[in-house]
Formats: structure tokens, sequence, C-alpha cells
């Protein structure tokens, strides 16, 4: 199974943030498999997969905001993990409909915080950057609303 993060329906214009094996017991046709997802604020990603009938259930963690590792064919693929909490606010920053400070200062946040990450800083610092990002991506998708 593999775990994509991104907003567009399409998984190639996506970013692969990790995968595994989840091997199906044979069944008939139309089976029911749950997939369940669940995202926190530190970067994680749980994955629950229950192959409904068959006693056949895994649970996987998938650190976002840590993998730092890229083989050749991320790299190649253009696969590599993308924090899109950066990429969304560097996403409204290209929006001329803000003006040139909220777009200047949503630019400098992402650089900030796409540093920290990086840089691999302490958590704290790198939530209390992660939460002005997401408050200034909020009243930049507020005023974007206003002006229609």
């Amino acid at each position: 199974m593999e775990v994509y993060q991104g907003e567009s329906p399409s998984c190639k214009e996506n970013t692969l943030i990790g995968n595994f094996h989840f091997p199906l017991e044979s069944a008939p046709a139309h089976s029911i498999v749950i997939i369940g997802f669940a995202y926190d604020k530190e970067g994680i990603v749980h994955v629950t997969i229950d192959q409904k009938g068959y006693d056949n259930q895994k649970e996987v963690t998938l650190d976002v905001r840590k993998r730092k590792v890229f083989n050749k064919e991320d790299i190649e693929t253009g696969r590599i993990p993308v924090n899109y909490v950066a990429e969304k606010a560097i996403r409204l920053s290209e929006n001329d409909k803000l003006g040139l400070d909220r777009r200047d200062e949503l630019s400098g946040l992402a650089g900030e915080y796409e540093q920290a990450l990086r840089m691999d800083e302490e958590d704290e610092i790198i939530d209390e950057l992660e939460e002005r990002l997401l408050e200034k991506i909020e009243e930049a998708e507020e005023r974007l609303e206003e002006l229609g």
C-alpha cells in the first residue's frame, strides 16, 4: 500500500510519503477492506487497514515531518516528500490578490519553517513556526474569499 499526501485527486500530482506491505487473505470479489487515515499536528500519519471478516488488520505510523532519506528514484520521479503546510503557504504567496506585504510574509515564514525542518530544530521551535504559518494561511484564505 502506498500513502500519498496532497490535494490533487491524482497520485501522480501528490507526494509519496510512505508505503507498507499488507497481504490480503484470499477472499471473494468485492470483499470489504476498510482503510482509515488520521493526521496529527506533529506531522504523523496513522494508517489503519482492516480486511473485514478475515481477522486481517494492520496499523502503520508514518512520520512525514522527519522523513529525510530520499533514494535516487524519489528524486528522479519528483516524489520527494513535501511539507504541504509550507507548499500551501508558498502557493498562496504567489497570488497577486493578496498584496505584496502578505505575500512576502507568507513566503518568508514558509522558508523559515522549511529551514527549521531541514535543520532538525527542536520540536517547540518547529511547532511555533507551524502554528504561525497556519494562522497566516488561514488569514490569506479568508482574505481571498472576501475578495472573491
